[in-house]
């Protein structure tokens, strides 16, 4: 087994797979493997068959365990090493959240540090419930960077923000729940099924749709003096103007699934 860390990418129809391999080290995310995302993603945005994107850890065991700290520690007499390992975190990060296409946190064993804010980054995140979370930057001595803080504070609120950050423990999925963090906790065995419905899900929905969603909920982010409302009532507009809008008003009042093309 490869021990040095890599993303092994896959296509199923519709439906994309990113699954972070590094088995050996419980899927710890090295400096390649984060630069391999942008990519990797890239190549399902170019795909105008590809409507769903599912990251997972490989192996069945773990979705990501953090950082390779072995990396880390050869890299330490290297000027500026471990910045730039955080750099290429950061862009990973970046291009998930940025990602036109719906993304899905397929969540079990090991999602601490790096994992964790890369299932922030997601759209959807689905754990097993032997799912453990939890950000371990206090107890490593390193600086926790603000973009990571701002997307778990957004889906935790700041009170849970500061408990994962500030004590550093490993949590439950039952906990992540509760926080607000994931969106559904299923039994292991029934974590793949649970997944690949809910991708469905969205392989079924009218992509103009998707696309103004996604667009929307991302220019959310800026400050309101910087959002272009503009691009949000076009792609909205379009939304209105296009043949899937006919087809979904049809097959409403037929009672029938709509069969959309995305346009």
């Amino acid at each position: 087994m490869d021990t040095s860390g890599q993303l092994i990418v896959q296509r199923d129809g519709p439906v994309g797979r990113i699954l972070v391999s590094n088995v050996n080290r419980h899927n710890a995310g090295t400096n390649e493997m984060w630069q391999a995302f942008s990519p990797s993603l890239a190549e399902f945005v170019a795909d105008p068959e590809a409507r769903v994107i599912l990251i997972e850890g490989d192996g069945g065991r773990d979705f990501m365990s953090g950082a390779d700290i072995r990396e880390f520690r050869s890299r330490l007499s290297q000027s500026d090493a471990v910045r730039t390992v955080e750099r290429s975190a950061l862009e990973a990060y970046r291009a998930v959240w940025d990602c036109p296409i719906p993304t899905v946190a397929v969540i079990r064993g090991y999602c601490l540090g790096g994992g964790l804010a890369l299932a922030t980054c997601c759209d959807l995140r689905i754990a097993a419930d032997d799912a453990i979370f939890g950000i371990p930057a206090v107890k490593l001595g390193v600086g926790y960077p603000a973009d990571s803080m701002y997307k778990i504070r957004s889906l935790v609120g700041p009170a849970f923000m500061k408990e994962i950050l500030l004590t550093g423990r490993q949590f439950s999925a039952q906990e992540a729940l509760h926080m607000g963090l994931v969106n559904a906790v299923v039994p292991t065995s029934e974590l793949t099924e649970r997944a690949e419905s809910m991708a469905a899900s969205i392989v079924k929905a009218a992509p103009l749709t998707v696309r103004a969603i996604k667009l929307i909920d991302r220019d959310l982010d800026r400050n309101p003096a910087e959002r272009n409302v503009e691009l949000w009532d076009n792609a909205i507009a379009a939304c209105f103007a296009s043949e899937d809008f006919v087809e979904g008003c049809n097959a409403f009042t037929e009672k029938r699934a709509p069969v959309f093309k995305g346009r």
